[in-house]
């Protein structure tokens, strides 16, 4: 019988054997919980009763400004401040970049933009245009009504220029806007191409006067134009007619509100053409009789006649 096992006996040294190796697989799981709840850094700390926040308005404070502080520094608060840097950012060079627009003048005040299209046909109908007639002239004295305006010492200070002071006013001088004597110069060409009808009878020396006038006043739109710059675009066709194509001037442009411009130089308008108003300092009055003669400034009035 010695050096046998039965069947009981394999029973028996197998459950042992399973009864020895319970301990080894519970420890191994309490073991690979242990480090998975490590690995999350989980701390705790029992609060003294002085720490209780229920017991201390101290405390809460304390916890409450550090919940701000941590909102301060949360990444959604910087990106809402990064959102309103950059929105004042933006009205700033908007801002900046209209005020640049101008050199100072009280009328930049007046100025506002509408979009525009131009009458651009070929045969254009328009008070400004045509054969000279007493319509036209009345057009011309109309826009141009409010040329001279008064403005402070001051507005003339931040261009450093002066003026001729305006008399009976105090710190008022005056001046002209230069879209009026672009206006003007336009109206001077108009007039230049009718001269036997605006300019008859002149003496050689009034002649040259005229063309130097002229002259002077095509300057003054070449540099005007250039220095406005409109980029409007100008679109080109083809056309049944002709191999050459024809450009569309009817495009939109940004253009000021000239009413609302008109109306700030009709508030500020100083009428220096009364006879005897202005009084040259050593040479008398400027306009005894209510009328310009000359070049430059004024030029050559025919009665009636603009």
């Amino acid at each position: 019988m010695t050096g046998f096992i039965t069947n009981s006996s394999m029973r028996k040294i197998s459950t042992l054997s399973e009864t020895a190796s319970t301990p080894n697989i519970r420890q191994a799981g309490i073991m690979r919980f242990l480090q998975r709840s490590s690995s999350r850094e989980v701390r705790f700390e029992k609060l003294s009763s002085e720490e209780d926040p229920l017991n201390n308005n101290d405390d809460q404070v304390t916890y409450a400004s550090r919940n701000w502080h941590h909102f301060w520094l949360s990444p959604w608060y910087l990106h809402l401040a990064l959102l309103t840097f950059n929105a004042f950012f933006y009205l700033y060079i908007v801002m900046k970049g209209q005020s640049d627009n101008y050199v100072p003048s009280p009328a930049s005040e007046a100025i506002a933009y509408e979009e525009i299209y131009f009458n651009a046909s070929l045969k254009i109908e328009s008070p400004f245009t045509g054969e000279p007639r007493p319509e036209l002239d009345q057009a011309w004295t109309d826009l141009l009504q409010y040329s001279s305006i008064a403005v402070s010492g001051e507005d003339l200070k931040r261009i450093s220029k002066t003026s001729i002071p305006i008399p009976g006013a105090k710190n008022l001088y005056w001046v002209d806007l230069s879209v009026t004597h672009e206006l003007h110069c336009i109206k001077r060409l108009y007039q230049f191409f009718h001269r036997d009808y605006y300019f008859p009878d002149l003496s050689p020396e009034e002649e040259e006067l005229n063309y130097m006038h002229t002259d002077h006043c095509l300057e003054i739109l070449r540099q005007a134009s250039m220095c406005h710059g409109d980029v409007s675009l100008i679109p080109m066709h083809w056309n049944d007619f002709s191999p050459i194509p024809e450009a569309d001037f009817s495009v939109p442009h940004k253009c000021v509100d000239w009413e609302k411009l008109r109306a700030w130089t009709r508030d500020n308008s100083v009428d220096v053409m009364r006879p005897n108003f202005l009084q040259h300092p050593r040479l008398g009055p400027s306009f005894p009789d209510g009328s310009n003669h000359g070049v430059g400034v004024e030029h050559k009035h025919t009665p009636g006649r603009g």
